[in-house]
């Protein structure tokens, strides 16, 4: 499976928040997206998962057999196609259980996604221990990891995350690093991910974007693009 998007504009009064964006996301590979505030990386999030209309270009679904349309559908189009994703601000159901915030997610799943394979998620994410309490009672990290367990369980195949590290220090970080990088090859799911933790990108990306107003400035493998002048520049100001 593969997500090929080409071209994509989107506007805000006379703003081109995204400005003739191209982006591709294959399963099997963890893609970071990276650029200073304002740069257009969760409008282009809300492009790629449905959640906002482009004003331009296409978004198609390399489905291995054929290509599936996605220009302009809503968000559960894409979920039923496997794109499914995380939000800066937690969206759990609090009251429920971890398991059962998996369990419902699950059962919205059109794609055989079974008991066991929940169960696991659980453990692969450093779950197991707190599935049977209240999400809303976690802390902030396990948390944003029952969010990310959840879009697996709903049938991801193509996992987009927005800032999954935010707010964790560098222990939690390192961890979830590993847990993601665990779950991604048992799994063989792609990941595009948006992080201001550089570090944190540069240990589980295989390819980096760097936008800045709008447009997508460098892409390519971690160190190459971290280490660009333009990037460097965009992103530290040197």
């Amino acid at each position: 499976m593969e997500l090929v998007a080409k071209g994509l504009y989107r506007r805000f009064g006379g703003v081109r928040a995204v400005d003739g964006v191209d982006v591709t996301l294959r399963e099997g590979e963890t893609v970071g997206l990276c650029g200073p505030n304002g740069a257009g990386k969760t409008t282009l999030f809300d492009l790629l998962t449905g959640f906002a209309r482009p004003d331009g270009g296409h978004i198609r679904l390399d489905t291995g057999h054929g290509w599936l349309e996605l220009t302009g559908k809503p968000p559960y189009r894409f979920a039923r196609a496997g794109i499914l994703r995380s939000f800066q601000q937690i969206r759990l159901y609090g009251d429920r259980t971890v398991a059962e915030n998996l369990e419902l997610a699950r059962m919205g799943c059109r794609q055989r996604c079974l008991r066991e394979d929940a169960e696991g998620l659980l453990y692969e994410l450093g779950l197991a221990d707190v599935a049977e309490r209240p999400a809303g009672e976690l802390a902030y990290g396990p948390r944003r990891r029952v969010e990310i367990a959840r879009a697996i369980a709903g049938g991801a195949r193509l996992l987009f995350l927005d800032e999954p590290a935010a707010g964790m220090g560098r222990e939690e970080t390192a961890e979830l690093a590993g847990q993601l990088t665990a779950c991604q090859a048992r799994r063989g799911l792609g990941i595009l991910l948006i992080e201001h933790d550089f570090d944190f990108l540069a240990s589980i990306c295989d390819r980096v974007y760097c936008m800045a107003e709008g447009k997508i400035l460098r892409e390519g493998p971690p160190a190459r693009v971290f280490g660009d002048r333009a990037v460097r520049a965009a992103l530290f100001g040197e």
